[in-house]
């Protein structure tokens, strides 16, 4: 079992424990907004996106974004290019909260 599966089955620590430990540091959020002028490779297109349906009244919007899969930083980057690095889903979520 991986160390996030572990940590998943530890009854130690509850939800409202790890909201605390959060709440107590200063958080930086580093994601961008999706929009045509995020940081992007420049040989990538930029993002677009369609409504495809919206009831206003009802506050009821469903758009289509549509970008390349490769669009802004992302944490596994490394794995990309060098085949003992750790792709996304084999990375423990511990490694990006950091104090």
């Amino acid at each position: 079992m991986g160390a996030a599966r572990a940590a998943d089955t530890d009854k130690s620590a509850s939800l409202g424990d790890a909201l605390a430990v959060l709440q107590s540091h200063h958080c930086v959020e580093l994601t961008h907004a999706f929009a045509s002028d995020i940081p992007h490779w420049k040989g990538a297109s930029d993002e677009t996106v369609k409504a495809l349906n919206r009831v206003e009244k009802d506050g009821f919007w469903i758009n289509e974004y549509c970008h390349v899969g490769q669009w802004d930083a992302h944490v596994d980057a490394p794995a990309h290019f060098h085949a003992a690095l750790h792709t996304v889903d084999a990375i423990d979520r511990v490694f990006a909260i950091a104090p």
